[in-house]
C-alpha cells in the first residue's frame, strides 16, 4: 500500500470509527425524555446489566459503620442500541431492613443493622418489567449472650475427653429452612459435665456465637428454643447460603475446658416461602390452615374445617358431619372442597375465607343420612383446575369431572382414556391438575389392585373405598383441553414381577417435573394391617396399601418421562410413612429450588419420637444439584414449628394466599390485606 493510499484508509477509518467500532453508548441524565433513553413499544428494552456484582461489606454488629456502595446501569434496546441509564433508572433493593438507596445510584448501608444476608440490587427504566440484578452480600460479625452465659466462660482449653463433646440431633444435616421461620429448637446430647452452652455459626455471611443454658434438660437430652430474634438474625443473614452449626459446652466456670460437636451443615433459602397451607389431622379431625407471608410465619395452625364436637351429632356450621379429611384448594384460596364424612362420603365446596358458608349444596347432617350413597355427590380425593371453575374427582375406580361451584357432574373420563383395552387398567384414583390446567396427574390401578371395600376385612362390598388402595399402582398423565380428555400416557410403570407401587403424585409449581410415594410390597400400613388405635381393618399382609404405608419413600420424575429420582435426603430414614407430598406454590431461584411438605413418622429430636405420630415436615429441592451431577438433589428435612405435637398431621394442601374478608377471619397476629391474610412480622 502506498502512503497516499494508508492517508485515505486511515482518514476513512477516523470518519467513520464510530460506525466501524459499533454505536456509541448514550450517556442519559436524570429525567431524561430523548426517545433513545427511554423504553417504547417500538423500541423496548430487552436487557438491563448493572455492575459491580458480587460486592461484600463486613459489618461488626458491635462497632457499625456506613458503607456505601454506587452502582451504573446499561440498557440494551431492541434496536441494537445501548443507554448508560444509571442516572435515570430506577433503583430499587428487596432487603429494605439493611439499607436503602439514599442517594440513587449509591447504596448505603444501615447502621443500626441486626443482620445482615444476601441483597437484590436491581435497576428498571420507566417501570418496565426487565430489570438488571447483581448482589450485595452484607456479612456480620456478633455474639448474642443468653441465661447469664458469657463468651469468658468459653476461654479455656479444649476439652478432649470425647465424653464431653455435644452431639447435634436437630436440625438435622443438610437441611434447608425458609428464611421467614423464625423459630428453632436446638436439640443435642448434653455431654458429660457441660452446664453451659455455645452455638457457633459460620458461613460466608456471618459469623456468630449464641450463649446459652438449655430450656429443658433431661438427662444427657438438651434442648434450646433458640430466642426468635436471634433465629431470625441467622436465618436472613444466611438467605441462600449454607451455615456450619456446632455447640460447645463447658462447665461455666471461667477459663473451664470447651468441648465442641462436629459441625453440620444448614442451609437457608434464598427467599422468603410464601403461600396458605392447609393440612389435615386425625386428631381433631378436621382441617388446619396457617399463612407464610413476606418476613414471618402464623405462629401456630389453627382449625378451619372441624366438627363441633368428638360426639354424636357431630355437626357444625363448618361440618354437618364427624370429620373432613381430604380436601383441595383453589390456586388463589378463594374455594375449598373437601370429602365431608369417612374418606369416600359427601363432597362440598365452601368458601375459602369461611368454611361456614358453603358454595354447593351443604352435606345433609349425620343423623339425617349417615353415608353417601346412590344419587348423591360422593368423592374420595378431588382438586380444581387453574381457573377454579372446574374439579376433577375420584370415585370408584372413575374420574369425573365437576363444576368447581355446585360439585355437580360435568363429564366422566372415558375409560378408554385411561387404557384403551385392558378393564384390569380402566380405573383411576388421586388425580391432580396442573397449574396451567392442560394435563392431570393420576394413579391407575392394576387388574390386582383392591379399594378399601374390596380388602378390608368386616366391611360390605359397595362403591367407593378409593382412599385406601392395594397394590396400587402406575402414575400416569392425562391430557385435558376445555373438556375433552386424551390417552394416558404412563410415567413410572410397574414391571412384571415388581414388587414396587407408585402413589400420591403432585405436580411442581412449574409442571415440569411430579414427586410421588413408592412402597416397596409387602410394606406395612400399621393402620391396614396391625393394631392402629385399638383397631386393624385386617387386610392381607402380603398386600401393599397406600395408605399409612410405612416403606413410602419420596421420588420425582419428569412430566414428560423418563427414569424416577430418589429424593433419599428427603425421605431420610427408611420406613418412616413418608407420604402425602405437595409443592409450596412459588418458586425461587429462577425455578431451580422449591419446597415441598410431606408427612413422616420420623423422630422430631427428642421431642416426638417413637415412630408412631405422622407429622408435617418440609423439604427443598435444587435442580442444579441434578446437572452437577450430585444425584439426589433433595435436602434433608425439618420439622414445621407451627403444628401441635401430639397430633396426628398430614394430608397437606397449598394455595397463594390465605383468603379473608376481613380481619376476624385472621388469627391473632394477622390483619387482612386485599383478601388475604398477612402475619405481621415479630
Amino acid at each position: 500500500m502506498t502512503n497516499s493510499a494508508k492517508t485515505l484508509f486511515g482518514a476513512a477509518v477516523a470518519a467513520f470509527g464510530g460506525w466501524a467500532c459499533g454505536p456509541i453508548d448514550t450517556i442519559c441524565e436524570s429525567g431524561d425524555q430523548r426517545p433513545e433513553c427511554n423504553s417504547s413499544d417500538t423500541n423496548p428494552v430487552t436487557k438491563i446489566t448493572v455492575t459491580p456484582d458480587g460486592e461484600l461489606r463486613e459489618v461488626d454488629l458491635t462497632k457499625q459503620v456506613e458503607h456505601v456502595i454506587c452502582y451504573k446501569a446499561r440498557a440494551q434496546f431492541k434496536n441494537g442500541n445501548g443507554a448508560d441509564i444509571t442516572t435515570n433508572a430506577t433503583w430499587t433493593s428487596d432487603r429494605p431492613d439493611l439499607g436503602s438507596f439514599k442517594s440513587p445510584p449509591c447504596y448505603t448501608t444501615s447502621t443500626t443493622l441486626v443482620g445482615g444476608g444476601q441483597i437484590k440490587i436491581q435497576a428498571s427504566l420507566g417501570g418496565g418489567t426487565v430489570k438488571g440484578q447483581v448482589t450485595l452480600v452484607i456479612k456480620v460479625r456478633g455474639t448474642g449472650e443468653n441465661d447469664g452465659v458469657t463468651a469468658t466462660q468459653f476461654s479455656g482449653p479444649v476439652n478432649s475427653d470425647g465424653n464431653a463433646r455435644p452431639e447435634i440431633v436437630y436440625p438435622l444435616n443438610d437441611s434447608m429452612h425458609p428464611r421467614n421461620i423464625d423459630r428453632m429448637n436446638l436439640q443435642f446430647y448434653c455431654g458429660a459435665g457441660n452446664q453451659v452452652y455455645r452455638a457457633t455459626f459460620i458461613s460466608s455471611q456471618i459469623v456468630y456465637n449464641l450463649y446459652f443454658k438449655p430450656t429443658s434438660r433431661s438427662g444427657d437430652q438438651c434442648q434450646w428454643h433458640v430466642p426468635r430474634n436471634q433465629w431470625k438474625l441467622i436465618a436472613q443473614t444466611n438467605n441462600g447460603t449454607t451455615v456450619d452449626l456446632a455447640i460447645s459446652g463447658a462447665d461455666g466456670s471461667m477459663g473451664g475446658r470447651v468441648a465442641a460437636s462436629s459441625p453440620i451443615k444448614i442451609a437457608f433459602s434464598p427467599e422468603d416461602v410464601l403461600g396458605g397451607l392447609y393440612y389435615f389431622s386425625t386428631s381433631l379431625p378436621g382441617i388446619l390452615r396457617l399463612a407464610f407471608s413476606m418476613g414471618a410465619v402464623a405462629d401456630q395452625a389453627t382449625p378451619f374445617v372441624i366438627p363441633s364436637t368428638t360426639t354424636p351429632p357431630f355437626n357444625s356450621p363448618s361440618n354437618p358431619r364427624k370429620c373432613s379429611g381430604c380436601h383441595a384448594i383453589t390456586q388463589n384460596g378463594d374455594k375449598i372442597a373437601a370429602t365431608y364424612g369417612s374418606g369416600d362420603d359427601f363432597l362440598a365446596i365452601a368458601k375459602g375465607a369461611d368454611a361456614d358458608q358453603f358454595v354447593s349444596a351443604r352435606p345433609p347432617d349425620v343423623a339425617a343420612k349417615t353415608r353417601c350413597g346412590t344419587g348423591d355427590t360422593c368423592s374420595n380425593f378431588q382438586w380444581f383446575n387453574k381457573e377454579g371453575n372446574k374439579l376433577i374427582s375420584n370415585f370408584d375406580g372413575a374420574l369425573i369431572l365437576r363444576d368447581g361451584d355446585t360439585a355437580a357432574e360435568l363429564a366422566r373420563v372415558p375409560k378408554t382414556d385411561i387404557h384403551p383395552t385392558d378393564a384390569g387398567r380402566q380405573r383411576a384414583v388421586m388425580p391432580e391438575w396442573s397449574h396451567q390446567g392442560d394435563r392431570i396427574v393420576f394413579v391407575r390401578l392394576l387388574p390386582s389392585s383392591g379399594s378399601f371395600y374390596q380388602i378390608a376385612q368386616g366391611f360390605p362390598i359397595r362403591p367407593g373405598g378409593d382412599w385406601m388402595v392395594s397394590d396400587a399402582g402406575e402414575i400416569a398423565i392425562l391430557p385435558y383441553n376445555d373438556g375433552q380428555f386424551g390417552a394416558a400416557k404412563v410415567l413410572v410403570s410397574i414391571a412384571e414381577g415388581n414388587r414396587e407401587f407408585h402413589y400420591y403424585p403432585t405436580f411442581s409449581p412449574d409442571d415440569k417435573w411430579i414427586v410421588f410415594n413408592t412402597g416397596t410390597s409387602p410394606g406395612f400400613s400399621p393402620v391396614a394391617q396391625g393394631s392402629s388405635a385399638g383397631f386393624s381393618y385386617g387386610i392381607d399382609p402380603n398386600k401393599l396399601v397406600s395408605y399409612d404405608q410405612q416403606s413410602s419413600r419420596l421420588r420425582m420424575v419428569s412430566s414428560t418421562g423418563g427414569s424416577p429420582i430418589e429424593l433419599a435426603r428427603a425421605t431420610y430414614a427408611p420406613n418412616k410413612t413418608s407420604s402425602w407430598p405437595k409443592f409450596t406454590p412459588f418458586e425461587q431461584r429462577s425455578g431451580k429450588l422449591m419446597f415441598f411438605t410431606f408427612s413422616a413418622k420420623m423422630d422430631y429430636g427428642f421431642v416426638v419420637t417413637g415412630g408412631n405420630l405422622p407429622q408435617v415436615w418440609m423439604s427443598a429441592i435444587d435442580l442444579s444439584r441434578l446437572s452437577e451431577n450430585q444425584g439426589d438433589p433433595s435436602f434433608a428435612p425439618f420439622w414445621l414449628p407451627f403444628q401441635d405435637e401430639k397430633q396426628a398431621n398430614h394430608l397437606t394442601i397449598w394455595t397463594t394466599k390465605i383468603a379473608c374478608e376481613g380481619d376476624n377471619k385472621c388469627q391473632k397476629g394477622e390483619f387482612c390485606e386485599m383478601g388475604k391474610c398477612v402475619v405481621v412480622p415479630g
